[in-house]
């Protein structure tokens, strides 16, 4: 009798253990499915986030990619505008009507001793562009830029003053600002050439824009 007793006191004792295991493994498991799946929320939401945008690309966009670090909206693209902020000029004659606010000069870039270039350096108020005559384009491209004043008028009609909104719907259609909101910074890549363009947002207004490239001469 009293063996029996004992061995009915350890089956009780084993049924009791495997319970409590059965129980940990099920919370555990529960816990690990459930933070995956918070896992998975948040990369599906930030995906969400772009492809949205993505599709409500304008076609002369030409959207090449989209990405949202921090509080900076990169966008890379193909069109052609983001060579020429100001539009095209062949002649230095039409670069200065286009742009007859600024005073212009003339300055000798020596970065390459062997090939001194010719930069033409436009300034207005606060703000200045660069522009050098690319003999193989017969064009003049920008070089860099810093644009503070509402006087000057990009392409697009792109200018200091205008809301982030209103910016962003010129290059895609019905943005919701939601999708907008954190994003102080807007910076425009082109695609096929050293092209980095800057647009600085304060309280979802446009108050700064840098123009930079790759060109290896004196930017300031």
């Amino acid at each position: 009798m009293k063996v029996l007793k004992q061995r009915i006191l350890l089956l009780f004792s084993l049924l009791l253990l495997n319970c409590t295991y059965k129980q940990k493994e099920s919370t555990t498991t529960k816990s690990d499915s459930s933070s995956n799946e918070v896992t998975k929320s948040v990369l599906t939401e930030d995906k969400r986030s772009t492809d949205g945008l993505q599709n409500f690309a304008k076609k002369e966009l030409e959207l090449n990619e989209l990405h949202i670090k921090k509080d900076t909206l990169e966008i890379v693209s193909d069109a052609g505008f983001l060579f020429y902020p100001f539009g095209e000029f062949k002649t230095l004659g039409s670069l200065n009507q286009a742009l007859r606010i600024f005073k212009d000069s003339l300055e000798i870039d020596t970065s390459d001793a062997s090939s001194p270039n010719k930069l033409y350096r436009m300034t207005y108020k606060n703000s200045f562009l660069k522009f050098f005559y690319d003999d193989e384009k017969k064009t003049y491209e920008i070089v860099s830029g810093q644009i503070h004043d509402h006087e000057v008028i990009l392409v697009k009609n792109i200018r200091i003053g205008i809301t982030k909104s209103d910016f962003i719907n010129i290059f895609f259609n019905r943005v919701s600002p939601e999708k907008l909101k954190g994003i102080k910074i807007i910076k425009m890549v082109s695609a096929l050439e050293g092209i980095f363009d800057y647009y600085y947002f304060d309280n979802d207004i446009l108050t700064s824009i840098k123009l930079d490239t790759d060109y290896l001469f004196d930017k300031n």
